[in-house]
């Protein structure tokens, strides 16, 4: 969820850039087109004079507008960016505590006596035990594996 929002920031920081460069662009050809009108024709239409200047204006308005946004989104770029960086972490935390447990369980086990193959099966029913208690478990991809492994074992 975090990384597509990343993504999505990520895109539209990009787009304001694609459309900065275009309004820039865009500020600086009216500029000129007004340069040479003054400078090209002593009967200069006004009008057209105004025109251009009002859309040179709106453009240079637009322009920064657009960086604001971008700034904005790059802050929260930044923000998404961290706490995915601090997730990982914690992930990482996770995981290495989580071999640390299973090497000492196997450990205590084989000091018992316990078969890997029984260590496994009392792990398959410890997570099954688990998803069955708590409900935020139950739809987990490893106690779906568990349930679909259980049923195939149990037809044997």
């Amino acid at each position: 969820m975090a990384g597509d929002q990343a993504r999505q920031l990520g895109q539209a920081l990009l787009n304001s850039e694609l459309y900065n460069g275009l309004a820039a662009k865009d500020a600086e050809n009216h500029a000129i087109r007004m340069a040479q009108i003054r400078a090209g024709s002593p009967a200069v239409d006004s009008d057209k004079v105004d025109e251009l200047e009002a859309e040179v204006k709106r453009l240079r308005s637009s322009l920064e507008n657009s960086r604001i946004v971008a700034q904005q989104a790059q802050v929260k770029a930044n923000g998404f960016q961290a706490a995915i960086t601090e997730k990982d972490a914690l992930i990482l935390e996770w995981m290495h505590s989580n071999e640390a447990f299973k090497r000492l369980a196997r450990q205590y086990g084989k000091k018992l006596g316990v078969t890997d193959e029984q260590r496994q099966n009392d792990f398959d029913n410890q997570v099954l035990d688990v998803a069955e208690e708590d409900p935020k478990f139950q739809k987990t991809e490893l106690a779906q594996t568990k349930k679909k492994n259980a049923g195939t074992s149990a037809s044997r």
